[in-house]
């Protein structure tokens, strides 16, 4: 069972080194075999905006929550012409999951901490 913070302040989904090699992976694979991409530590990862990205899934208890493409892969070009995009996944130096931004945007997101829970609400269009 793997740990996780959700964390609002971050803008990027970091996974632990073990886990983000075989992640990333399989979802570059899942993507397109010949998709270019470049890792940068602590910026993410730039690929090519033309790729058709998957949403991402990550369950927590018995809940799956989605990322749609939209919320992780950004345009970074000066233009906004789609020349260069930067996935918001990244390795992280900690044994747990840090679930940023990417995750929040498509739900409310209720943070309870007098009883040390958290709870995720669709939004109506997502």
């Amino acid at each position: 069972e793997m740990k996780a913070i959700f964390d609002s302040a971050s803008s990027t989904i970091q996974m632990p080194i073990e886990l983000f090699d075989l992640y990333f992976e399989a979802l570059i694979v899942s993507i397109d075999k010949n998709v270019k991409e470049q890792y940068v530590a602590g910026q993410g990862v730039y690929v090519s905006c033309k790729a058709k990205f998957p949403s991402l899934f990550f369950m927590f208890d018995s809940t799956w929550l989605e990322v749609l493409p939209e919320n992780y892969v950004r345009d970074i070009s000066a233009e906004q012409d789609e020349s260069q995009c930067l996935m918001l996944l990244e390795q992280g130096e900690a044994p747990f999951r840090i679930m940023g931004v990417p995750l929040y945007l498509d739900y409310y997101v209720v943070h309870d901490d007098d009883k040390d829970r958290i709870g995720f609400v669709a939004q109506k269009d997502s």
